[in-house]
């Protein structure tokens, strides 16, 4: 198998309206997502991950300037609304566009992955590290044993759930990254879905849930805020000179750098090093998938207003924490200190 392309192999787990579990490819789900209730990853973060993958697809696909106009981005959405089928022609030209790029094992940009990535010593990490319900032999909680080898379908939804979830600390240090000292990556933070209270607004069935978390009207329509698989710069070393993200890049944010390694079929080992950090406290008027709160520490530190992510508590309801999704008309001013200037915020 030289190709494994997520446009049409059946690589989303997904449940139908009988509870029936299945996979389907990119295309087909797009093509019939009323048949569908739901993603059915077996870790619900897989799915969130999996999501976001198919959002930034929607976005690109009917990326336009009018989308900056409120009539016209609602009119829009109303339009989607009313179809059974998301694989109308501006998503299929946008796919077949880009096609080669959904191709986990391409040769010169595999996805989310970085063709030729490797370390001095030319080392390859056990298939664990990317898999969060795998643990080492003796832990008590985790789901499954350690792992020699995996298909492609389980690596393509490793490789997107690491990209947005993946664990802060040293890692391998990356031929080519500046930033590598004594063959090491020091932290630069989590996955950027790590620090969410990650939120999905599920409809009857994958269709109405792709449509109510697809945001209609966009200041930053018709820019260049692009999901990973459309960027060309993406080495082992940190992107200069970045700007703020956009709502469509922070979907796929690359906060990691990955390649798989295949053994025939199997994939048998990854290499994850270091990619490109975020300032999590700046993103609140960005990130379209959680909740957020206002921190006084950040505030203190940056001598300016500043949100975090509201991360998800287990035993409160979901509704305590609706005012940091949706916004209030009438929102009660607070004063705030810092270093002698007055602030105000909501």
């Amino acid at each position: 198998m030289d190709s494994y392309n997520l446009l049409d192999r059946s690589w989303i787990p997904v449940v139908d309206h009988e509870g029936h579990e299945t996979s389907v490819g990119i295309r087909e789900l797009l093509a019939r997502p009323a048949d569908f209730r739901g993603l059915a990853a077996p870790l619900g973060t897989v799915s969130f991950a999996i999501m976001r993958v198919l959002l930034a697809v929607l976005y690109r696909s009917w990326d336009s300037k009018k989308w900056r106009r409120s009539e016209r981005a609602v009119e829009h959405w109303l339009e989607k609304w009313d179809q059974e089928s998301l694989l109308d022609p501006e998503v299929e030209d946008y796919l077949s566009t880009w096609e080669n790029r959904f191709d986990l094992r391409d040769k010169e940009h595999p996805f989310f992955q970085v063709a030729g990535l490797h370390t001095a010593k030319g080392e390859w990490k056990p298939l664990e590290i990317i898999f969060p319900d795998v643990g080492d032999e003796g832990d008590l909680f985790s789901m499954r044993d350690r792992l020699a080898s995996v298909d492609a379908a389980e690596a393509a939804q490793a490789v997107v759930h690491c990209m947005a979830f993946d664990f802060s600390g040293i890692k391998p240090g990356a031929d080519g990254d500046k930033r590598v000292k004594g063959g090491k990556g020091y932290p630069i933070g989590i996955g950027w879905c790590g620090w969410l209270g990650g939120t999905v607004i599920e409809g009857k069935n994958l269709r109405e849930t792709l449509l109510l978390n697809y945001i209609p009207l966009r200041p930053g329509a018709g820019t260049e805020d692009r999901p990973l698989w459309e960027m060309e710069d993406i080495g082992p070393a940190a992107r200069d000179g970045l700007t703020a993200p956009g709502p469509v890049e922070l979907l796929t944010w690359p906060q990691r750098r990955i390649l798989l390694h295949w053994d025939g079929d199997r994939v048998t080992g990854v290499l994850v090093t270091n990619g490109d950090a975020v300032d999590y406290t700046t993103q609140n008027s960005v990130e379209t998938m959680s909740p957020w709160r206002f921190s006084e520490p950040q505030t203190k530190k940056a001598k300016a207003i500043r949100y975090m992510p509201q991360s998800l508590s287990v035993g409160k309801t979901m509704w305590r924490s609706l005012g940091g999704l949706f916004p209030n008309s009438a929102p009660e001013m607070t004063a705030l200190k810092l270093s002698g200037e007055k602030l105000s915020l909501p």
